[in-house]
């Protein structure tokens, strides 16, 4: 008797080809998965400066999802003299002087007078920050005026709403003064999800998010320009436009994103005001 061997049937060239096609693009989603956020934060949240034609020097940025420049009319690495060392610390104590009464979210948003908010605009109830707007000092030409700020950023927090920063806004087309020369930096948004009026107070969410959609007689962008003063601890500076305030993951025991989370994150905010 002869044995015959048996001998398992070929797998067809085609198989043999699509299982090779399979395994390689998994390779490269993965390669892309582990490579596209450092890329993306060094093209699309790392800083870059110029001088442009207006003079100014624009830093380029991203800030809670939205783009942002940062405008200067000094270099922004510029050391600050002694008279803008002493302009910055009398703006910033000036400015801690005034914030009491705006302690108390209630009576800032009624009585205050800071009846606009981002949350309410953008239909968010659960934001983070609230920024929160003032339409007469927004329309008053009033600028750095600890008296009369534009705008106050709260911490939405489970422990209620905290005051952690004044916004200065300026007029509409101007360039704000900066009495602390680099250390005072102005910064504006090309575009936001909202509309604005002509004294760019916030009036309602844009129809199609950044984009635009808005009314005839408002505007998405650009914002005009903007400075913060922290009342609380931040690690990017006390005029910083950033808000990765420390006391705020601290104080909820929130971990910070790493940076594959930041992606995730801001690759949502970017498909969401886009489609």
């Amino acid at each position: 008797m002869i044995e015959v061997q048996s001998r398992p049937p070929a797998v067809p060239r085609a198989r043999q080809g699509s299982a090779v096609a399979w395994i390689a693009g998994l390779v490269v989603v993965i390669g892309i998965c582990l490579a596209v956020p450092p890329v993306f934060f060094w093209w699309y949240e790392g800083p870059r400066t110029s001088r442009d034609d207006d003079d100014l020097w624009h830093t380029y940025m991203m800030h809670g999802g939205e783009k942002s420049i940062e405008v200067s009319r000094v270099a922004p690495q510029t050391d600050p003299t002694r008279t803008e060392v002493e302009a910055s610390a009398t703006l910033l104590a000036s400015t801690v002087a005034q914030s009491p009464p705006y302690q108390d979210y209630a009576w800032a948003t009624t009585e205050g007078g800071f009846a606009v908010s981002n949350a309410a605009v953008l239909g968010r109830p659960d934001a983070r920050f609230y920024h929160v707007w003032n339409p007469d000092y927004m329309r008053d030409q009033h600028v750095l005026d600890p008296t009369r700020p534009e705008s106050l950023i709260y911490h939405n927090s489970e422990h209620g709403m905290h005051l952690v920063g004044v916004m200065y806004v300026a007029p509409p087309g101007t360039h704000g003064p900066q009495p602390g020369g680099a250390l005072t930096r102005w910064h504006y948004h090309p575009v936001v999800e909202f509309c604005m009026d002509d004294d760019g107070v916030p009036t309602t969410m844009a129809e199609n998010g950044t984009r635009g959609g808005c009314p005839p007689d408002m505007t998405h962008g650009p914002t005009p320009e903007m400075m913060h003063v922290w009342l609380v601890d931040n690690p990017h500076g006390v005029f910083a436009h950033m808000m990765a305030l420390e006391h705020d993951h601290h104080a909820t025991g929130e971990p910070e994103r790493n940076v594959y989370q930041e992606f995730a994150h801001r690759a949502v905010l970017w498909i969401r005001n886009r489609f």
